[in-house]
């Protein structure tokens, strides 16, 4: 891997990017630190986990699912809170054919 390209995977590692991001609050970054573990999350054990209601629990998680860091299975009490795209691996990066034309490129990457 090229230099570059080894900066910008460091770059999109998720947990790096949990602590980088400005707007998501400590519970919440703890919470998807859990998920990033886990694989999956609830929002009773969000709020067991965070101490507070489920209710706050549920507006939290709803957060992270708008900025694309979760996403949800299932509705009501069976609701299961999965990792987004910028929870996984490469952060939702776009892969393009690269100059030797086997897809191990992307945009920024080249």
């Amino acid at each position: 891997m090229s230099a570059k390209r080894d900066q910008y995977v460091a770059f999109m590692d998720p947990t790096k990017r949990i602590e980088r991001d400005p707007v998501i609050i400590p519970r919440q970054k703890s919470a998807l630190r859990l998920v990033y573990r886990k694989g999956e999350i609830t929002s009773r054990d969000y709020a067991g986990h965070c101490k507070v209601s489920e209710t706050t629990a549920r507006r939290d998680l709803q957060e992270l699912i708008l900025a694309g860091w979760l996403r949800r299975e299932g509705a009501g009490r069976a609701s299961r809170y999965l990792p987004g795209l910028l929870l996984n691996q490469g952060g939702g990066e776009q892969r393009v054919p690269n100059s030797e034309g086997d897809g191990d490129g992307c945009f920024n990457c080249g």
